[in-house]
């Protein structure tokens, strides 16, 4: 299954044209899954700055709400952090916008960042927290359906934060950061062969975890965790994409639970690959289209095992959940 999520992630970057080099392009994730039968809304809280006479102090101007589109991910450039932490940058999924959103995804990173070495990013952190009050209150006049998806962040002179090189390398410093925290610098990648540093909890599936002792090959110890399953940084960003990819494109319900498909290609041909997922988005098109004039919720179990009569013997289908996972050659 992770040669199959590298294929993908290798199979979406040339999609998206875009190269391994391109780090922060891949790291920034989608933080709005977009439901093609939903009618709700998307929508991006913008709290806009503008430069004042300083080159490195800002005005706070006013909010205003835009539609969300999956194209501009990268200039949304958000990654989520810990749950009970801040994100990578000051962009976040609203849940409670008052109450937990607000302080504490983005008002505590920009507390965290006045001190930041780059001038641009310590001076909209100090200017946003001489704001805060201004930006609470308009905040307290916003009205949120709850039916409604959210994401708060910020603009400087009309530009998104991901259109800024600063915030851009700090994405990638941290996410690296983070990752070098279970690492060995001259060690062999599992997946590659590539030898160089490895990280050993860069492994983006919850099933894989290093935050219990028992867990950990070598003594028990985290900080010899990489390990268990090192990867080189390349692996890390195409598993990172191929997941991505899953989540978007590949889910599905299956006996009443939710289900990634995972096809990995047999002579790993980029083309087969087309095929398969043209196959696939036109048997979802088509359940949407009849879900909407019968208005019910059809399982997916009838359309995955017809799916995997009608494919030729390219490709190895996994269907993977956290807990379970079935495979069909």
């Amino acid at each position: 299954m992770i040669s199959a999520l590298m294929e993908l992630g290798a199979y979406s970057l040339k999609e998206k044209k875009i190269s391994l080099a391109d780090k922060t392009d891949i790291l920034a994730q989608a933080p709005i899954r977009i439901l093609k039968d939903s009618e709700n809304e998307n929508i991006v809280i913008f709290l806009n700055f503008k430069h004042s006479d300083d080159k490195y102090q800002f005005i706070y101007q006013n909010l205003d709400l835009r539609e969300y589109k999956p194209e501009d991910i990268s200039s949304y450039l958000y990654r989520r952090g810990s749950s009970n932490g801040v994100n990578f940058t000051p962009a976040a999924l609203v849940t409670d916008l008052l109450q937990k959103t607000y302080p504490n995804k983005i008002k505590h990173w920009f507390d965290n960042n006045k001190e930041n070495t780059s001038p641009l990013i310590a001076g909209i952190s100090k200017s946003f927290i001489g704001f805060a009050n201004e930006i609470e209150s308009d905040l307290k006049e916003l009205s949120i359906n709850k039916k409604n998806k959210y994401l708060l962040t910020i603009t400087i002179d009309g530009k998104y934060i991901g259109e800024f090189e600063e915030f851009r390398e700090l994405l990638v410093s941290q996410a690296i950061a983070k990752y070098q925290e279970v690492a060995n610098k001259n060690s062999n990648c599992s997946l590659c062969g590539h030898e160089g540093e490895v990280y050993g909890n860069a492994f983006p599936f919850t099933f894989y975890t290093l935050d219990k002792p028992g867990y950990i090959a070598g003594g028990f110890n985290k900080n010899e965790g990489w390990r268990n399953f090192p990867m080189c940084l390349n692996c890390v960003l195409l598993i990172n994409e191929g997941k991505a990819y899953v989540e978007e494109k590949l889910e599905f319900r299956f006996a009443g639970l939710r289900y990634y498909l995972i096809p990995r290609t047999i002579i790993n041909d980029f083309k087969v690959m087309d095929e398969l997922m043209k196959l696939i988005n036109f048997r979802q098109e088509q359940k949407i289209s009849v879900n909407k004039k019968t208005k019910c919720i059809v399982e997916d179990e009838e359309d995955i095992l017809d799916l995997m009569d009608e494919v030729d013997d390219y490709f190895t289908l996994n269907w993977f959940n956290q807990s379970l996972s079935f495979n069909k050659a």
